[in-house]
């Protein structure tokens, strides 16, 4: 791929991952390998910047753009980003498949503790800006493999990564995700996942007719060839009919609740992970939670979306889904100082009540909504 760029007359700069420092554990963290992307561009002389990512890559990016910190829940995100495109190439936006033989080998290791499905960074990173990630709204595709199964489902993905974990769906359209028969990788212990695969490979370029190179020609290029180049997600047989679920457990002051025994998502059973329930493959539609915990057994409802991967939130109490502009709801999740404010959610307050004087009063029907510390006006 680099040379590929190169003969197109694009500069190339390789960004070594496995160069950045470790702070707190034998090997750098996700986090930290963020950081030191972050440290990269900025000395990058150019004002803006294509990033072009396989596998891990992608989370790395992710993990930069949100300022994600070691400690979870703890976002430092640069107020610029030289980020003009990006394009995710085999990513696990939600973990890999295979959850239980990769942790079983590797689980120890500190990126894999993060990148396994049910993990709280991968819960932390897909709900760190109002619930979920805008990518910071750079311009952004997914090339996904197809030609592998995945946890049993045959070309559910590419071998590593199912098509509800690759897909971009949380921050992009359905065109901006290009399914490509192809798997993971050829290279590396990853490469035993996908022993039953033939050349071509997702990142492995080896001619200018490789599917990957042309998507990613194209779309680098500006021009519209990409929109017609591998298969929409929602045409893809799996992708068009199956979605993944994260069941997020909060009690009513949003602390996490990790009693759960077993959580199905319309009969089908979820793979516990190290912070959260998780799979793949859930058929696309209303579905019901059943969820057993040591008091009991609840439900919920959650909508799975085909090709996409839903975070199911449970909680008793409040619950606020997202704050937006309240004079023009504009689709952002950024808000400015002395901006009004509206918040959308579930079991807000006990009853429908409207301010009846000037200062507005910071509690009505037994609500406050606080900015750290400080009362808003409601």
């Amino acid at each position: 791929m680099p040379q590929k760029l190169r003969d197109a007359g694009r500069e190339v700069i390789f960004f070594n991952n496995c160069s950045a420092p470790a702070t707190t554990a034998s090997r750098a963290t996700i986090e930290e390998m963020g950081a030191a992307l972050g440290t990269r561009l900025a000395a990058v002389s150019a004002a803006q910047v294509d990033v072009f990512m396989h596998s891990l890559g992608g989370l790395i990016l992710r993990s930069y753009l949100s300022g994600k910190q070691n400690a979870s829940g703890v976002f430092r995100p640069p107020a610029t980003h030289k980020i003009r495109k990006a394009v995710f190439l085999g990513t696990p936006h939600f973990g890999p498949g295979f959850a239980g033989l990769i942790g079983a080998v590797a689980g120890s290791d500190p990126q894999v503790r993060s990148l396994l499905p049910g993990s709280q960074f991968m819960l932390d990173l897909n709900t760190w800006n109002q619930g979920g990630d805008d990518l910071r709204g750079i311009d952004a595709l997914a090339v996904i493999g197809n030609a592998a199964p995945i946890d049993g489902v045959n070309n559910g993905g590419d071998g590593v990564v199912a098509l509800s974990s690759g897909s971009l769906l949380f921050a992009a359209s359905d065109e901006r995700n290009r399914v490509v028969p192809m798997c993971h990788t050829d290279a590396g212990p990853l490469r035993l996942l996908t022993s039953s695969c033939r050349p071509p490979f997702l990142a492995n370029v080896d001619s200018d007719d490789h599917l990957s190179w042309r998507i990613v020609r194209s779309f680098l290029a500006g021009t519209e060839d990409w929109r017609t180049l591998g298969t929409a997600l929602s045409r893809d047989a799996i992708g068009g009919t199956r979605g993944g679920v994260l069941v997020n457990l909060r009690d009513k002051d949003d602390n996490a609740v990790k009693d759960a025994t077993r959580i199905t998502a319309g009969g089908t059973a979820l793979v516990r992970g190290s912070d959260s329930f998780y799979n793949a493959f859930v058929a696309a539609g209303p579905r019901e939670l059943s969820i057993t915990t040591p008091t009991g057994t609840s439900t919920a409802s959650v909508t799975i979306t085909a090709g996409a991967t839903a975070i199911a939130t449970v909680k008793p109490g409040p619950w606020a889904v997202a704050a937006l502009p309240a004079a023009g709801r504009i689709p952002t999740r950024t808000l400015a100082p002395g901006m009004f404010v509206s918040i959308y959610g579930a079991t807000l307050a006990s009853a429908s009540t409207a301010a009846s004087s000037l200062p507005l009063p910071t509690t009505l029907s037994g609500t406050q909504v606080l900015s750290a510390t400080t009362p808003l006006g409601l």
